[in-house]
């Protein structure tokens, strides 16, 4: 018996869904690698109508659930980057109550002799 493609489909959809919700974004490169691969091998003239109306559904949701994730990622930037503008670089403080940089250290050049 072959294994039915539409059902892995659904289930890496599944897959998808639940790194977009965990924040777990690395995993999403290789579920579309994966993804491509399962799609060459759906013949979608001959998919029940229905399974392809659930199909469109969960991709939707997912899509929506990526550009939820990518928008808080670009404000969450551009308000680091505010507060890097506005002060210069940003400081906290340690545990034993000294000021620190949390900027990018100055990069340097390695002198050898």
């Amino acid at each position: 018996m072959t294994p039915d493609p539409m059902y892995h489909l659904t289930c890496l959809i599944e897959e998808e869904r639940q790194a977009l919700l965990s924040g777990q974004y690395d995993l999403l490169e290789r579920l579309s690698r994966r993804k491509d691969t399962i799609l060459d091998g759906i013949d979608f003239a001959q998919c029940d109508p229905s399974d392809l109306a659930t199909l469109q559904g969960e991709t939707a949701r997912n899509e929506s659930l990526l550009k939820i994730a990518l928008d808080a990622i670009r404000e969450a930037s551009a308000d680091a980057q505010s507060v890097r503008d506005r002060f210069g670089r940003l400081e906290t403080y340690g545990p034993a109550g000294e000021r620190r940089s949390l900027s990018a250290p100055v990069a340097t050049a390695i002198r050898r002799a």
